[in-house]
């Protein structure tokens, strides 16, 4: 849950260089239980993003701990060319840490893996993987996209130094009356290679809805909500709360 809400917590961001930071808070049936943080800057020739999630309201009695992910790349035309993706956390299954660096081919490196091994994984596929883009930048691509197009119909690869994951963006083909006619994509997380074995659920798609507007006069267009269908908590919704200029 955690991982999919920082994935999909990123924005459109005006076409010059700003750096933004957005607020959300995340609840699972209706009860808080995590706020999320994403500071970002999509424009000019390089980009920049850091999300940061914690427990927050129902979540702080179950949950200690916290993540952070940051990526920097630079664009060329509408493609995301990453330099280095970094993710830290630290949860009741103790502290984890992974560092991609890219060569200028865009082939990334495992350069931190911690812990090197931790559950049985499905096989990833040998080879170069030149071309992929860590979670962050992939998202990064898709949400400059929707800027630069108005539309959903995008998609990318993923590799987190663990996981494979093909990401696939559609528009809803059902208008919503409570969308007030905002952008509302479908995303499609679904897993290629490296996810859990012993986890049935974690080798199927996810389906994710993202609708897409502006929170106030000047600001970005921003996810203003995120909807993800959980097998096991019901519904998961990140509401955005509060955008500021850096």
């Amino acid at each position: 849950m955690r991982r999919l809400l920082a994935l999909l917590l990123l924005a459109a961001a005006p076409a010059q260089a700003e750096a933004w930071r957005a607020s959300y808070l995340v609840t699972v049936a209706g009860a808080t239980v995590m706020e999320a943080e994403v500071a970002f800057d999509l424009g000019g020739a390089g980009y920049r993003v850091e999300t940061r999630t914690r427990p927050r309201g129902l979540g702080s009695l179950v949950l200690r701990g916290e993540s952070v992910s940051v990526s920097e790349g630079r664009w060329q035309g509408a493609e995301a060319r990453p330099a280095y993706h970094e993710a830290r956390s630290h949860w009741r299954s103790g502290p984890r840490r992974t560092r991609l660096d890219y060569d200028a081919a865009g082939e990334p490196r495992v350069a931190v893996l911690e812990p090197a091994e931790d559950i049985p994984r499905a096989p990833l596929p040998a080879g170069p993987r030149a071309g992929t883009l860590d979670n962050l930048s992939a998202l990064a691509q898709l949400a400059r996209h929707v800027r630069d197009t108005g539309r959903c119909d995008t998609g990318a690869t993923a590799f987190d130094g663990r996981r494979l994951t093909r990401f696939e963006a559609t528009r809803d083909p059902v208008m919503q009356a409570a969308d007030g006619g905002l952008l509302r994509c479908v995303i499609e997380s679904r897993p290629l290679a490296g996810y859990a074995l012993d986890r049935p659920e974690s080798a199927q798609p996810t389906d994710i809805q993202a609708l897409f507007g502006v929170l106030r006069p000047g600001a970005p267009v921003l996810p203003v909500r995120v909807e993800i269908a959980a097998r096991w908590w019901g519904r998961i919704e990140a509401r955005l709360v509060s955008v500021t200029r850096e």
